[in-house]
């Protein structure tokens, strides 16, 4: 069996994903390949030239390597939908396709550097789409932007909402990398997938497993991409108001992100000065309703050694945020974790309160509940007497007023409370009294403006 290196001639995460599901070491590069159909060529022609072209393109970097180069076209009468790049160019594709079938061609190639040799299969899977109104074609178009998929038709995503029925050998070449025919192929070749022996594989790996309970399984590349923590601003301001200047140069040259808020993350990555345009940039969602068996999947293209951002819908991100379990299993991964210099409202709202910094702690929300609220605030307050403790919390910002009036009606009358409303844009509002202060005034309009509460005792 062939102890050669594995390279994948792409830099799609998607088709890193689902090679990663192999378990086995590989490197990925960028073929910098024109992808343009040739005149007169059929689509299939075209997806199985440029599946060999990605592979042949990056064998001098990598003359003793297996090179996987993969290429997917849809056809619909005969006609090539390859990659819109625009949205106007997407909403007519799929207006074309509506309602009916439509032949996702792949084309895959394995090629042996070292002999030269080139084994090349092409996987057709039939797609029968619903037929689905303007509207939703547009609201499709807007959430998920599939400028970068051919067809439009991002399957692995929100697109699978536009498909009414799948057919085909292989359910993995809709998304862009047919694993059965690469299996195939890789066999072929000498590279046994499940060889159970020291051969195929590379030493770091067999001497550095991954040990449970991490759930990350072993990285495809000897050297990990580099997890950058990404604040943004915390309103509708410039990112250059905000942000250091080496911190939007970072963030300008990152190809792949985690984001809260995909809306948020793109609006935010469109202000920065990148050269690549935004449909090119990957964006994965990360909120609260992400399973815990998906985290893995977000961590695929930092395995395969390449750097990714991790964005909260605003401030920094893994603070009071859902990215704070990626941070941990990238931890667990041994994946690099920078965080970067930016706004943090929790930060501000201390540094701006006058209440004591050297010891503080966050609760994030306190129940919703009047009495259970009730009870919780003196414990809080309780617990900031006898530690001298500032304590500090957030809450769902329609029901702002109704916190700060319960603090009014709760604590001692010498305890201090404090508000710090809309951190970071020109209308920001920070006060701290004393509660008997609190109740001598009419409150501020708090309410559906992001606040942080504070109170010292």
């Amino acid at each position: 069996m062939t102890c050669k290196p594995l390279v994948l001639a792409s830099t799609s995460p998607f088709r890193r994903e689902l090679l990663a599901r192999l378990g086995i070491p590989f490197d990925t590069v960028d073929p910098c390949l024109d992808e343009s159909p040739r005149p007169g060529e059929a689509p299939e022609t075209t997806a199985l030239r440029l599946s060999e072209a990605k592979a042949r393109a990056v064998a001098s970097r990598f003359p003793d390597a297996l090179i996987i180069g993969s290429d997917q076209v849809a056809v619909l009468d005969g006609q090539v939908y390859g990659k819109p790049g625009t949205h106007d160019a997407a909403l007519g594709q799929l207006r074309a396709m509506r309602g009916r079938t439509v032949d996702f061609f792949t084309g895959l190639c394995l090629f042996d550097a070292r002999a030269d040799r080139a084994r090349v299969r092409g996987v057709s899977t039939w797609v029968r789409f619903r037929d689905l109104s303007d509207a939703k074609i547009e609201n499709y178009l807007v959430r998920e932007r599939p400028y970068h998929c051919a067809g439009a038709a991002k399957s692995e995503g929100l697109g699978i909402a536009l498909i009414a029925r799948i057919q085909g050998d292989d359910p993995n070449a809709l998304i862009g990398l047919p694993l059965i025919a690469l299996c195939d192929l890789l066999e072929e070749a000498g590279y046994a997938v499940l060889e159970t022996g020291d051969r195929g594989r590379n030493d770091s790996r067999r001497e550095a497993p991954v040990t449970e309970p991490s759930p990350v399984s072993c990285p495809p590349s000897s050297e990990k991409g580099t997890l950058y923590l990404i604040p943004v601003p915390l309103g509708p301001s410039p990112a250059r108001d905000v942000l250091p200047e080496a911190v939007i140069r970072r963030a300008a040259r990152l190809r792949y992100f985690i984001a809260e808020n995909a809306k948020s993350a793109r609006a935010f990555l469109k202000s920065l000065p990148s050269d690549s345009p935004l449909q090119q940039i990957d964006i994965q969602s990360l909120d609260k309703h992400t399973p815990p068996e998906a985290l893995p999947r977000r961590l695929v293209p930092l395995l395969a050694g390449h750097d990714a951002g991790l964005i909260s819908e605003a401030g920094c991100p893994a603070v009071a945020d859902p990215g704070a379990a990626l941070v941990a299993l990238a931890h667990a991964a041994g994946i690099p974790v920078a965080p970067l210099v930016g706004p943090s409202s929790l930060l501000l709202a201390l540094m701006g309160s006058g209440l004591p910094g050297q010891n503080f702690a966050f609760h994030g929300y306190l129940p919703t509940k009047d009495e259970p609220r009730r009870k919780r605030i003196l414990e809080l307050e309780a617990e900031s007497r006898r530690t001298g403790r500032t304590q500090m919390f957030i809450e769902t910002p329609y029901r702002n007023r109704q916190v700060l009036e319960a603090l009014i009606a709760t604590c001692a009358s010498h305890t201090r409370i404090g508000i710090a409303t809309d951190l970071g844009l020109p209308g920001q509002r920070l006060m701290t009294l004393p509660c008997g202060d609190w109740k001598c005034r009419k409150l501020p309009d708090i309410d559906r403006h992001p606040t942080v509460f504070l109170l010292a005792a």
